[in-house]
């Protein structure tokens, strides 16, 4: 279960207008999406954070002391909700790798098959 999640955004210098500022996808989140997702998940603490040098990303703190980044850099504002959803569901578990394909709780006793058997 998630207990804090850092929005995390980047102020660009724009080069014509030599002036900073957000980009348009990142600001409309802020503005609309943000405040709604504060509002409907109240045991969730919600922080923003400034960064310089970095892509805008999600960083979600969980109660067993993991933590899962997502890269939301050139996403919608509705895109950006849905990872933040997504990442608010998510237990906080490592996520482990199948050693193999198949998984079965019974496995094969009498082996594989193949076309090379003769009976």
């Amino acid at each position: 279960m998630m207990k804090k999640m850092l929005v995390s955004f980047a102020l660009i210098l724009h080069a014509k207008l030599k002036s900073l500022h957000m980009r348009r996808f990142e600001r409309a989140f802020m503005e609309t999406h943000l405040p709604f997702l504060k509002e409907k998940n109240p045991q969730l603490e919600v922080v923003t954070e400034l960064i310089r040098g970095q892509h805008p990303h999600l960083k979600g703190h969980f109660k067993n002391h993991n933590q899962r980044v997502i890269c939301v850099k050139n996403l919608s504002p509705e895109e950006i909700l849905l990872h933040a959803t997504r990442l608010r569901n998510a237990l906080g578990r490592k996520v482990i790798k199948l050693r193999t394909r198949h998984v079965t709780k019974h496995p094969s006793v009498q082996g594989t098959w193949n076309t090379q058997l003769k009976f």
